[in-house]
């Protein structure tokens, strides 16, 4: 169940990074349109009965903050871009047992 009450849903912005999406959408809008925008808004409405809603805007720490982690991000992808090397699994035969619940 997505969860919109406010304690809830500031997990639910950290892990699913709509914080770094609502810094990305911002700083494009701004690149597209030449507009400043103050705020991102959104809908949170939760998955079951009664579908309960709420409408949450981003403070300015957790912008600053998303736009670091999509920054960050975009030296990765060049870093690895400009080497021509992808961090991925190993391309060897790994031996691997069964998990530690599983005995």
């Amino acid at each position: 169940m997505t969860a919109v009450k406010p304690r809830d849903f500031q997990k639910q912005v950290y892990d699913f990074g709509y914080h770094i999406q609502a810094a990305l959408a911002i700083d494009a809008l701004r690149h597209i349109t030449g507009r400043d925008y103050e705020h991102f808004v959104m809908l949170a409405v939760e998955k079951t009965p009664p579908y309960l809603t709420a409408l949450y805007a981003l403070d300015d720490e957790a912008i600053a903050f998303g736009r670091q982690k999509y920054m960050e991000a975009i030296e990765i992808y060049l870093q690895y871009r400009g080497a021509n090397s992808w961090p991925g699994y190993s391309d060897q035969i790994e031996t691997i047992g069964l998990p530690k619940w599983a005995n």
